[in-house]
């Protein structure tokens, strides 16, 4: 058995490629295939296929999460286990219900679907923890964070892991993030003597969908032959999403990536250009010193306008932003109130927003947009709306997010700069954040 898959699910549809490690090289279908057709692609290979590895979740939660949180957690509990380790919300945490159609996360009907047929038609167990199983899950966003870094914290008795640390991959639907994913590509291709040639490059640049069917192919390689140690966080009962955590992360050099990035009007964070008026400026030490970023503490509410009976906590607001990136349009939604010129004073610190919880700042993003409107307004981009609703007063459109924890930061406090939050200090707040 010398052939493994990858497969990068949407809803009805996949892309596949088969790494070959006789020749060794990625053999990719012709074109977007649905799922009868995908199921007769990798039959081809029948013989020598030894296994697969599938972009999606292979069954909804058993509650694992609900159990293992007490009773009384601010976290949202509607999802699997290794979804709440590495911190995935919104669209991509796999509820309890069988998603119905329409639903944000509808996709994950087919990724059931397709781990069905394949473990029945390959007799392959599937593998719902670390050496066991030939049909096994990745989240491809997170399989690439995984290589550049991990750190290991315990939230309420559980262990998280907060990969990518320093923040540096992008989003996938940008320039610098498509470049940065290939470039991973290349130096894992080259570590285990697989050829790239022309042809696998123009197909990784042609859609982002191939390359992540080729880190699918690359973990269920590594997952069969042992060539790499794996990570799969979750419960053994419902699924885990295998990851490659590597003792020596991998490095990017983001500079040069940044170079690849087709934008004249943004800068290399993929911010809007300053406004002209510029941060205000408070005493530190009786030096003027201008705010560099805004802080939006988050509340307890819905955003204004939101509607229906789904709560949205602090925290699964949090895990929602940073895991919807590969989103094609990222949104995030604002309660009230919201000053007149929030999409100005974002300019002004090159939308640099961070989200706060309790007395530390949680996520770092980039903001390059902003929808405001009196009556609530419909979610900005048509395309798969990771919230529990669709309508709300303000929208931030998000470019870049990762997660941090940031005890070190200044907000104004009368006109001076001070450490920590005032009490009784809510809503946005002008900061100065360190680099």
């Amino acid at each position: 058995m010398t052939h493994f898959a990858g497969i990068d699910i949407g809803q009805g549809h996949s892309y596949c490629c088969v790494l070959d490690t006789c020749k060794p090289r990625f053999i990719f279908a012709d074109e977007r295939m649905d799922l009868n057709t995908t199921m007769k692609w990798l039959q081809s290979f029948k013989k020598e296929l030894d296994g697969a590895c599938i972009d999606g979740p292979p069954c909804p939660n058993n509650g694992a999460l609900a159990r293992e949180l007490p009773t009384d957690t601010p976290h949202n509990t509607d999802r699997r286990l290794t979804e709440f380790q590495l911190g995935i919300g919104g669209c991509y945490s796999t509820r309890r219900e069988i998603p119905q159609e329409g639903a944000s996360n509808y996709w994950m009907q087919s990724s059931f679907e397709l781990f069905r047929e394949l473990s029945q038609e390959f007799d392959w167990p599937i593998g719902k923890e670390t050496g066991k199983g030939r049909l096994i899950e990745t989240h491809p966003t997170y399989a690439f964070k995984a290589l550049l870094g991990c750190e290991l914290r315990c939230v309420e008795g559980i262990q998280r892991l907060r990969l990518d640390p320093k923040g540096v991959l992008r989003r996938k639907r940008s320039d610098i993030g498509k470049y940065q994913r290939l470039e991973l590509l290349r130096q894992l291709a080259s570590e285990s003597g697989i050829g790239v040639d022309d042809a696998t490059e123009n197909r990784w640049r042609e859609r982002i969908d191939w390359v992540d069917a080729s880190i699918c192919a690359l973990m269920s390689y590594w997952h069969r032959s042992g060539r790499a140690d794996l990570r799969a966080p979750g419960d053994p009962g419902e699924g885990a999403i295998f990851l490659r955590i590597p003792s020596c992360a991998f490095t990017l050099d983001v500079e040069t990536a940044g170079q690849h990035e087709r934008s004249s009007q943004k800068d290399s964070s993929g911010s809007s250009s300053p406004s002209s008026a510029g941060p205000p400026q408070n005493l530190l030490d009786d030096k003027k010193v201008p705010a560099n970023a805004r802080i939006l503490r988050l509340g307890d509410r819905r955003p204004n306008g939101a509607t229906g009976t789904d709560q949205l906590t602090q925290l699964d607001t949090i895990d929602t932003v940073i895991s919807s990136q590969d989103l094609d349009e990222v949104w995030l939604p604002v309660g009230s109130p919201v000053p007149g010129d929030f999409s100005k004073s974002l300019d002004s610190v090159s939308g640099r927003l961070f989200l706060a919880w309790g007395g530390c700042l949680r996520a770092s993003l980039i903001v390059n947009d902003c929808r405001v409107g009196e009556e609530p307004i419909e979610y900005p981009y048509p395309n798969q709306n990771p919230w529990p609703f669709n309508q709300c007063r303000c929208w931030l459109k998000v470019e870049r997010a990762f997660e941090c924890e940031r005890k070190d930061f200044l907000v104004n406090h009368g006109g001076h700069w001070k450490r920590g939050f005032a009490r009784n200090q809510t809503s946005l707040l002008w900061a100065v954040v360190p680099e």
